[in-house]
């Protein structure tokens, strides 16, 4: 009888610590690198970027619905679906490759590697670590398409243990701990299947422009369904800049700028949806607009959060996904993690995305973010996602 396996992602731990320098950034950094794509990799990026957007703007309806706060790793999701669309057979595979609208499997596997591979050597001042276990039953087997493609492509760690065990459970923990740096010290993994596919992603990143804590003040923040009073960051600084008639935008460089966040604050009483999303994102980003930035400070804890829906919309049969040679099937997908601003800076190399938005002569803005609002976390580059959060209420 098959038992019910989880997949569990622990979202990147997107962690800034606080500092109080007005004037030294330390060392000067080298500008950014630039991650070598070849055709079929670009378009590999490309299409998991827009099925992450896809992907996160879904999830966000429903937490809108319900007046929660979300954070999803679209990174996460689609390293995940990519790496087991080499676990099952070609039918599968071609479903999961139309979810992620790429049909080249090795192309989705090379550029996979070359995330796992670089992410982490962009940014001197900045932290970036991924990593993936499979955990299976004793007495199972992993199949040999699977354990080539996950140790070749994404650099798996696979532990065969005894379920039964308390230790087993401990071990997890302790992994976990390990790999997101002690940010997520109390995870807990369901052992009651024959096996858990674990990936955390963890990324400690500084800001270019420094938030000063002395500019750090209590205010209101007007939330979907409740007021509440917060330490709201102070900053006035050229930072890109772009808008619509339904959002505005700021982009925040971290280190040498090979990884920057997007905050996106939409008009009073509005949702975007992925289409919207992705043109204030990839819009054509204005560097002289002087833009008096408030944002609050904060912290958020994702909890279990199911996003299984999110494939099996898109006809991925995760029972179909074979890891084991003698059973063992997926049948959720889960996230949680924890994410934290506060005020840091270092210098950087400013990295802008093109699109269809572009701010016309140099102005001063105002944005206050002291409503619901958007923030994701991409490596410049690739565009790669490694954080999509919504913020209802704080």
């Amino acid at each position: 009888m098959n038992k019910t396996t989880i997949l569990y992602f622990a979202l990147p731990a997107l962690a800034l610590c606080s500092c109080d320098n007005d004037g030294d950034r330390g060392t000067v950094l080298k500008p950014a690198e630039q991650i070598e794509l070849s055709a079929a990799e670009s378009r590999a990026s490309s299409a998991l970027n827009d099925f992450g957007l896809e992907f996160f703007a879904k999830a966000s309806a429903e937490a809108d619905a319900n007046n929660d706060n979300l954070t999803l790793s679209p990174l996460g999701a689609s390293m995940f679906a990519s790496l087991i669309s080499n676990a099952c057979d070609d039918a599968d595979a071609s479903t999961i490759a139309n979810m992620l609208g790429c049909e080249d499997r090795a192309a989705l596997n090379s550029y996979s590697a070359k995330l796992v591979n670089r992410l982490s050597t962009l940014d001197p001042s900045s932290k970036f670590s991924t990593a993936n276990s499979l955990w299976h039953q004793n007495g199972t087997s992993v199949t040999e398409a699977f354990a080539d493609a996950a140790k070749t492509f994404y650099g798996i760690e696979m532990f065969e243990r005894n379920f039964d065990s308390p230790n087993t459970g401990d071990e997890i923990t302790r992994w976990v701990s390990n790999h997101s740096s002690g940010l997520i010290k109390d995870f807990e993994a369901s052992l009651t299947g024959d096996m858990t596919l674990l990936n955390v992603i963890y990324y400690k990143g500084i800001w270019e422009t420094p938030f000063q804590t002395k500019n750090t003040t209590k205010s209101t923040f007007n939330g979907s369904s409740k007021t509440s009073t917060v330490d709201m960051m102070h900053n006035t600084s050229h930072y890109a800049y772009a808008y619509n008639e339904i959002s505005d935008a700021v982009k925040l460089d971290f280190g040498n700028g090979a990884f920057h966040a997007i905050l996106v604050l939409p008009a009073e009483n509005s949702s975007l949806t992925a289409a919207q999303l992705s043109e204030i994102i990839n819009a054509g980003y204005a560097t002289n607009y002087t833009v008096n930035l408030s944002f609050p400070k904060f912290a958020y804890r994702q909890t279990k959060f199911d996003i299984t829906k999110l494939f099996t919309d898109k006809g991925v049969n995760l029972n179909n996904i074979k890891v084991l040679d003698n059973g063992g099937r997926f049948d959720s997908v889960i996230q949680e993690g924890l994410v934290q601003f506060d005020e840091t800076g270092v210098e950087l190399a400013v990295i802008s995305s093109s699109g269809p938005i572009s701010p016309g002569p140099g102005n001063e803005v105002d944005l206050n973010f002291n409503r619901p609002f958007y923030f994701f976390i991409r490596e410049g580059s690739t565009g790669s996602m490694l954080l999509a959060g919504k913020i209802n209420n704080l």
